[in-house]
Formats: C-alpha cells, structure tokens, sequence
C-alpha cells in the first residue's frame, strides 16, 4: 500500500512540476556550453545542492543505454596486455647512463628539453 501512494504522490509531483522543467532547464543548456565557471552563482548552487548538469555525451558519464545494454554482460575488449612479454622487456631497459645526460635545468623557450621544465610537472618528462 505505502509503494502505491508513493507512486502516485511521484505522478502528481511530475505532473505538477514537469513543464516547469521545460523553462528552467534551456538556461542551464547554456551554462553548460558556456562553462560553469563563467557563472559563480550558479555553480555556488550546484556545489551546495551537489545536481549537475551533464550532457549525453562521450566526455560525460553515460547515462542513456541502449535497450540492449546488459551491465551483468562480461565484456571481450580484445585487449593483450602480454604482461609475461612486458615483464621481459622491463627487465632489458638499461638506459640509466642516457637518463644522467638529460639536462636537469635551462632556460624556457629555447626549444631544448630539459626535465625541470616548469611547463611540464613532475612526471610528465618522465612519461612522455
């Protein structure tokens, strides 16, 4: 009985605020494209509310499914890791005498690299 009136107390609330949604929400489409730091009031409301706007789309997470999605489903991505053939390989890296050669300091814009970089942090000249 309780989920009975709950689900009809759910009807009546989206019947009743639902077109409002119609005209709040085109304000936040444009919030969304142009940034939410543009507009501090706004994101002050989503950081006390803890809603945010998100798109459907690659760079957000995904929320609409395709009716054939199965979550459940284990997944073949086809990815060969071959950790045996990585872990040889690991073990054959002796480049520490090149690495003593790189140049820890100079001077930015010269076009020289140089691990120091202060457009590159910790870890970035080490990765790429």
């Amino acid at each position: 009985m309780k989920e009975r009136i709950k689900f009809i107390c759910l009807r009546i609330f989206d019947l009743a605020f639902g077109p409002f949604s119609f005209l709040v929400l085109p304000p936040f489409k444009i919030i969304r494209k142009y940034g939410v730091q543009n507009f501090p009031l706004t994101r002050l409301a989503y950081r006390k509310t803890g809603i945010y706007t998100i798109k459907d789309h690659y760079y957000d997470p995904q929320f609409v499914y395709s009716e054939n999605f199965d979550d459940q489903k284990i997944r073949k991505l086809h990815i060969n890791f071959n950790i045996e053939n990585q872990l040889k390989s690991l073990v054959d890296l002796k480049h520490d005498e090149e690495l003593k050669l790189l140049p820890k300091n100079g001077q930015p814009n010269t076009g020289i690299f140089y691990l120091n970089n202060p457009s590159f942090g910790p870890g970035d000249a080490d990765l790429y």
